[in-house]
Parts: C-alpha cells; sequence; structure tokens
C-alpha cells in the first residue's frame, strides 16, 4: 500500500495513509514482530499458542493469545504473456499497480525512481504519449481465473486517468469495460472524469496487436454495437484483487473454511461478516474478498467492538445449544469430523488402546461448538446428541404433532424449519396475516443441517403423508453450508421412498428469507395441494 500514489477516497499517498495511523498507535503497548513467521498455530477461544520462526535464523518464539485477528491483505493478479495481450512482452503493456508507481515517481521528486525506466521517459515527454487505453476487469470477471469483482479496479482506474489528465491535458484516455461500479463518493470522480474528456467504452477488447510501434486495440462497444479500432501509445491493465498465497498453509491448519480460491469466508455475510468458521478467530479487509479502504476500516473497528464483548465477560460460557458425545457409543467413525463445517470434532485416542489396535473417539469442544446439529444428523450410533434437539427431544415433537393424523381429514404435512432466516419468514406471514393451510405443522431445528434421514423416516412412520425442509437461502446459510446437508437429506429419502415403491414427490425443499415471504407462501399452498392430490402414504391407507 505504501507505494500507491493516492489512496480513494482520502486522497493522500499510501505512504502518508500508514504513517498517519502509526503515529496514532500506543507502542508501548504492542509488540511488533517484523520479518518473523509464524510456524504453527493451535489452541481454542481464550487459548491460543502461536509459534514464530526469525527469517534467517534459528531463533523462535512462541506467543499466547486469547483471540486471533487475520489481517493480511491480498494479492494482485499476474497476468501471463499468452492470455493477456502480451503483457510482460510489450514494454507499452504495464499493469495498473505499475502505473501508480510511476504516478508517485512523478508527483515526488524525492521518490525512489520506478524501475518501468521506458514508460517513465515516456511521461516525461508530454508529446510521446498521445492515447491510453486502461483495459478494466483483467483475471477478475472471468470464468477462467476469478469470478468476483476487484471492487478496487474501477474507482483506482478512474482516479489515475484523472491524475494523468491533469498533468497531461492534452492525452486522450480511454477505458474498456464490462461494467463501472464506483460507490458512494466515487461517483463523483466518474462523474468529473466523463465531464473532463474520458472516454468510456462499454465492450472488452478482443485483442492488442503492435502495428509500426503502435498498438491497436479492436474492441466490441456493445452499447452502440459497433466494432472499434484504438490506436494506443500505451495500455494499462487493471489486473485482479486475489487471495493471498501466503495464508493457504496456515488456514488449512487452522481448519478455517474459505471461498474463490482461498478468501477466508465469513460466518455470514450479512450479520457476522467478521466471524471466521473458528471461535476467537476474526478476519477484516481484504483477506475476505475485494473491498475498499473504508470497507476495510470499518471491518477492523468491528472486529475490536467483537474483541471487547469477549473481553468483557469474566469467564467463557459455552453455547446453551452444543453437541454431547456419548463414548460409549461413539464408534470412531469420523464422520463428525468430516462433515462439521467448522471443523470443531477431534478424534482422540480411547484410553485402552493397545499397541496392536488403536480405537479413537470423537470430542468435540463446548466453547468451540456452534450448535448447528449436523454431526447429530448423520451420526449413525447417536453418539452425537445437540441439547434440546436430540434424537429422542425431535422424535417426541414429531409423535406429538402427528398423534391425530388418523382423524384429521387432511393429510398431515411435517416442515421442518431452520431457526434462523427461514423461521423468520414463517413469523412474518403470521404479522401479515397471510393463511397457509391448517395441515402443515412445523418443527424448528437450529440449522438445516440438523435434519436428518431418521427423522424424516419417523414422520412418515408417525402418519405425516408429506415432508419439506425450510431453510436459509443459498450462500445464506448462519453455519455456513447446512441448509445444502439438509437438502442432501430430503434428496436421499426420496430416492429411499421411491426404491420401495412410493411415488416420488412428497419430500420437498424450500429456501427463504424475511423479504421473499410471498415466494414462500405460494410454496407451501401449492406443496399442500401436490400433497392432497396424492393422496395418503401406503402406510396410511
Amino acid at each position: 500500500m505504501k507505494k500507491l500514489p493516492i489512496i480513494h477516497p482520502f486522497n493522500v499517498s499510501g505512504k502518508d495513509f500508514i504513517d498517519d495511523k502509526i503515529k496514532r498507535l500506543n507502542l508501548d503497548d504492542i509488540n511488533i514482530y517484523k520479518n518473523w513467521n509464524i510456524n504453527w498455530v493451535d489452541g481454542k477461544l481464550g487459548n491460543y499458542t502461536l509459534k514464530l520462526l526469525e527469517n534467517n535464523s534459528n531463533n523462535e518464539k512462541i506467543i499466547k493469545g486469547s483471540v486471533i485477528v487475520f489481517a493480511t491483505g491480498h494479492d494482485i493478479f499476474k497476468p501471463n504473456n499468452h492470455d493477456f495481450y502480451g503483457y510482460n512482452q510489450e514494454d507499452k503493456i504495464i499493469s495498473l499497480f505499475e502505473l501508480g508507481k510511476i504516478l508517485r515517481t512523478l508527483n515526488n521528486v524525492n521518490a525512489k525512481k520506478s524501475n518501468l525506466k521506458n514508460i517513465s521517459e515516456l511521461f516525461e515527454v508530454e508529446e510521446k504519449i498521445k492515447n491510453i487505453l486502461i483495459v478494466q476487469c483483467i483475471g477478475s470477471r472471468d470464468k477462467n481465473h476469478y469470478e468476483h469483482c476487484s471492487k478496487y479496479c474501477c474507482t483506482t482506474a478512474i482516479k489515475y486517468s484523472i491524475e494523468l489528465l491533469k498533468r497531461f491535458p492534452k492525452v486522450n484516455i480511454f477505458i474498456s469495460y464490462i461494467d463501472i461500479r464506483t460507490p458512494w463518493k466515487s461517483e463523483y470522480e466518474y462523474t468529473l472524469a466523463r465531464d473532463m474528456g474520458i472516454n468510456f467504452i462499454r465492450g472488452k477488447v478482443g485483442s492488442i496487436d503492435k502495428i509500426d510501434d503502435k498498438l491497436i486495440a479492436t474492441i466490441y462497444e456493445t452499447v452502440v454495437q459497433k466494432l472499434m479500432k484504438i490506436k494506443a501509445d500505451l495500455v494499462i491493465l487493471s489486473t485482479a484483487l486475489i487471495p493471498n498465497s501466503e495464508n493457504t498453509g496456515l488456514l488449512d491448519q487452522l481448519k478455517i473454511n474459505t471461498w474463490n480460491k482461498g478468501f477466508i469466508k465469513s460466518k455470514y455475510a450479512k450479520l457476522r461478516n467478521v466471524e471466521t468458521s473458528r471461535n476467537g478467530i476474526f478476519a477484516c479487509g481484504t483477506v475476505t474478498g475485494p473491498k475498499l479502504i473504508e470497507e476495510t476500516i470499518n471491518e477492523a473497528k468491528a472486529v475490536s467492538i467483537e474483541i471487547m464483548k469477549l473481553f468483557e465477560e469474566p469467564e467463557l460460557f459455552s453455547n446453551f445449544n452444543i453437541t454431547i458425545v456419548d463414548p460409549e457409543k461413539c464408534n470412531g467413525c469420523e464422520l463428525c469430523e468430516r462433515i462439521c463445517p467448522f471443523n470443531i470434532p477431534q478424534m482422540i485416542p480411547k484410553d485402552n488402546n493397545s499397541d496392536e489396535k488403536k480405537e479413537f473417539l470423537a470430542e468435540i469442544n463446548p466453547f468451540s461448538c456452534r450448535g448447528c446439529g449436523t454431526c447429530n444428523a448423520i451420526c449413525p450410533t447417536a453418539a452425537a446428541q445437540l441439547q434440546n434437539y436430540s434424537q429422542d427431544e425431535i422424535f417426541a415433537q414429531i409423535q406429538g404433532l402427528l398423534k391425530d393424523s388418523e382423524e384429521f381429514s387432511d393429510p398431515i404435512i411435517l416442515g421442518f424449519v431452520c431457526d434462523e432466516c427461514a423461521y423468520a419468514s414463517v413469523d412474518v406471514l403470521g404479522l401479515l396475516r397471510k393463511r397457509y393451510p391448517k395441515n402443515i405443522r412445523l418443527i424448528r431445528i437450529p440449522c438445516g443441517g440438523r435434519l436428518s434421514l431418521l427423522d424424516i423416516l419417523k414422520s412418515y412412520s408417525e402418519g405425516a403423508s408429506g415432508v419439506f425442509l425450510l431453510a436459509c437461502g443459498e450462500n445464506k446459510c448462519h453455519y455456513i453450508d447446512g441448509n445444502i446437508k439438509g437438502k442432501a437429506q430430503i434428496e436421499a429419502a426420496e430416492e429411499i421412498l421411491e426404491s420401495i415403491g412410493w411415488k416420488r414427490g412428497r419430500n420437498a425443499y424450500f429456501t427463504s428469507f424475511v423479504a421473499d415471504n410471498n415466494k414462500l407462501h405460494e410454496n407451501l399452498i401449492m406443496f399442500a395441494k401436490k400433497i392432497e392430490e396424492m393422496g395418503p402414504t401406503p402406510l396410511n391407507k
């Protein structure tokens, strides 16, 4: 960041921005370890241990802490020669980051000269550069590389273009883009850029060829639907913001969930975006995905608040709903360890192990367990049981709700409803006085992942004519992927029942969130009609 000439929207150099932040720190209370690498990390919330190794030395340090914060940033995508217009082969094709270093050199006479000597010389003589083409989304929004939007590219390209025009008023600047995304105050910069005469071309560059020392770019402009050719003295590639490759080993060691080739996955993007899949480990900034500086600062403040909330408590308390493993029933199958979205269960050796045969038991840390119940749903021996949602407790609810199934006039449908977005949607239906069929009866579960195949089959054995799971929407599960695992249980039940001669369609999977209650209402009514047409199950005829 120190190499950047401008930090948006603060309009200061990266060096000035960082130096100002460091001045505000009370270094008497902070230990900074430069030129040290993290060798390993272990522990749990309230008791983490890190081992540090000094670069080019055998020195090591052991550090203990209560929480860990990942703020390790990102990498910048490096284009290769074949896919990106001859980058690294042609001197006049550079990256946006390299342009930033050149601008810093031009703006500061004391700055270290850029190693892009030929390009720097072009800028020193105004007449040498007449046309500049900036190509957006290099490596991002690309199925062959990274599908995400890098977020910083549009605002940075526009800001650099304005800086160039102020220094070289006669230069023509073209920006080739897929979509311009300029959030917040950056919209004013976009308007200013257009007023200054910067040309925005909506379309991807097809090719860049060199003819007589000129770079000829071919672009199909999608607004006017016309093929364009632009002669450029300089081409700048806005390269993607990508995950920090140095994080990979550490994240694997800590079993922290990631997305999109290495970004840390937030526990829940809407409300818990600085929490990770492991208790006591937080993440902020671009380590979780592309962000602007303002967002990064806000996330850092959010992490501070979360840590302060933890430290306000004199003691750590476990979640009220946690899974407890019965060692007498556990057979060491490791299914809970494999399926847990937070990587909480660990396999520990039994006390009676011999040298010839080693057996293991599952152990779940009560301070780390998030209470989703996914392990409960998959455990083949019923050893792992989620408090308040154990197999016996769910079975008792099923029996209670279906005890009048023989006398009830309509076929009864049993719905298992996730306690987060899905149940809130059902509540909203009630608040809005939207009636759904009276033969639908609901059981509240902490997450869609808690639903087991046995729960579904038990429902039919007690008299249900249809079963559905109502879970959070795609990529909105508060327990990462519990909705997907619950859907798999519904599909498995459908396959099993079909194999014994039942007609398909008695099991359903729906997703919902509060703002989408109309769709939920329609789904419930349509499913009830479908079950009514199918009639009772073979067990109830």
